[in-house]
């Protein structure tokens, strides 16, 4: 199945030859039972939430944002900052007051704006973990180049952009009077 999905062909069942349909939901269909259940559940104990990539603009997903404490900070990154709404048209509505970036009464939101991979970088950064989320990433992408048979990521794949890190890169040094080439 996987030499089909990385030659983009279209991976069908070996019994049945129905096309193959990835283990997500997509927009329209209805999200599993589980979904529902489990929210109650896992907001009750979050400590931060991270939002990431999303324009929170489709629900149930958008109001998740609301489902965490109060007194839990949230994080977007992205590229641009998403889910702001009127407080008052927001809880008349049943989705919380949303996203408060920047009014006064701000005290728990933040965004990073930029790329979601640069912005999880930035984050491991700060939080001293930089070195081994690029050795994770790194190793994660050989594991997945070696079971597909291809040596490095095919650059030919446009439905798979991805790009393992680069290695570290040592800084040119320049002393006094000469010039950086």
């Amino acid at each position: 199945m996987k030499e089909k999905i990385f030659s983009e062909v279209t991976p069908k069942c070996e019994n049945c030859q129905s096309v193959v349909k990835p283990d997500i939901v997509f927009f329209g269909e209805n999200l599993p039972a589980r979904f529902f259940s489990c929210i109650q559940s896992d907001f009750l104990n979050v400590d931060l939430l991270i939002i990431m990539g999303t324009s929170l603009q489709v629900q149930p997903f958008a109001s998740l944002i609301s489902k965490a404490p109060l007194s839990t900070p949230r994080l977007l990154i992205n590229k641009e900052k998403t889910g702001q709404t009127d407080p008052f048209l927001g809880m008349m509505m049943g989705l919380g007051g949303g996203m408060d970036f920047d009014s006064k009464k701000a005290y728990r939101d933040v965004a990073w704006l930029g790329d979601c991979d640069q912005g999880c970088l930035a984050l491991a950064d700060l939080l001293g973990w930089k070195k081994e989320l690029e050795d994770l990433v790194r190793k994660e992408h050989a594991s997945i180049d070696a079971q597909s048979g291809l040596g490095s990521p095919n650059p030919t794949t446009s439905a798979s952009p991805r790009k393992s890190p680069p290695a570290p890169k040592e800084e040119a040094r320049t002393t006094e009077g000469e010039k950086p080439q």
